[in-house]
């Protein structure tokens, strides 16, 4: 439902045929999301007609914000995922497929961590609190689903191309010597059968900007192994400090996933043996 001017525009949006356009990842003075119809060139397959959306274009359901917590809050309700950290402008981002494949650099980056929330931000319920810090926006919110383990995504936007990840055991970070850049690359916590490259997913070009499925079809942790492989993604910031908050963002965000992961395992344990938990 849309409040405008001179009245209300009420109108049913299915998941399964809408996504979010994430515009001001593409430009980033601009405070826009828009909605629109899941289309035949995505990496997914177009779902059939329906008439109970017939008119979903990026003039209909166009969204111009006045700040950006106001936008974040926005795309939350849709995705069912909080911005974490938001650093607006890296100066490149690098990335390498395969050994025979060369590397290609793409120049104003936007990254994003997201993380998975089980907080509702209607009239009356918890909203996740927000802060800024040396040009990265970060927020916080406890979790309340006891029997799973939320998911911590990251989103790069380039060239109209949002590559998203996830952000697991699988992978690891480094700082990249006296430099401002951080590599990721497959992570070697195991003793064996460590992965051999980072799986990311790839939205959008620079003929259709990226955007994410409202139902998250081809794009929840169940799909990772059907992503895309890369052997390395290098993000290069302008600054020390930002790298240096997003280093600890990244650390933070995994440090909590392997906790809250410990804790399920654990609930399930206690639920099959017949115990109750007090959480």
């Amino acid at each position: 439902m849309t409040i405008r001017e001179s009245g209300i525009d009420q109108r049913c949006i299915p998941l399964k045929e809408a996504e979010i356009v994430p515009e001001y990842g593409y430009h980033k003075d601009l405070p826009v999301l828009w909605l629109r119809r899941v289309g035949p060139d995505s990496y997914y397959q177009s779902p059939s007609t329906t008439k109970t959306f017939p008119e979903l274009s990026a003039a209909s359901f166009y969204y111009r914000f006045e700040s950006a917590q106001d936008m974040f809050n926005f795309q939350l309700a849709f995705t069912g995922e909080v911005v974490e950290t938001d650093v607006m402008t890296a100066r490149a981002v690098r990335f390498k497929r395969n050994l025979i494949s060369g590397e290609h650099t793409h120049y104003k980056a936007r990254v994003q961590l997201w993380r998975e929330t089980s907080i509702a931000t209607g009239a009356g319920q918890q909203s996740p609190t927000t802060g800024s810090i040396a040009g990265t926006l970060r927020s916080r919110g406890a979790s309340e689903s006891l029997l799973k383990v939320h998911a911590t995504r990251l989103a790069v936007y380039f060239d109209e191309v949002l590559l998203v990840l996830f952000v697991t055991d699988s992978i690891t970070i480094e700082a990249r010597g006296r430099t401002n850049i951080l590599r990721i690359k497959p992570s070697s916590y195991r003793a064996f059968n460590n992965p051999t490259s980072v799986r990311a997913r790839i939205l959008g070009n620079r003929t259709i900007s990226g955007g994410f499925r409202l139902d998250k079809k081809g794009l929840s942790l169940d799909d990772e192994d059907s992503f895309d492989e890369f052997k390395w993604l290098e993000i290069d910031f302008n600054t020390e400090e930002e790298m240096s908050y997003f280093k600890s963002d990244f650390g933070a965000l995994l440090k909590d996933r392997r906790k809250e992961r410990r804790e399920v395992e654990q609930l399930k344990r206690l639920a099959s043996n017949g115990v109750r938990s007090s959480r």
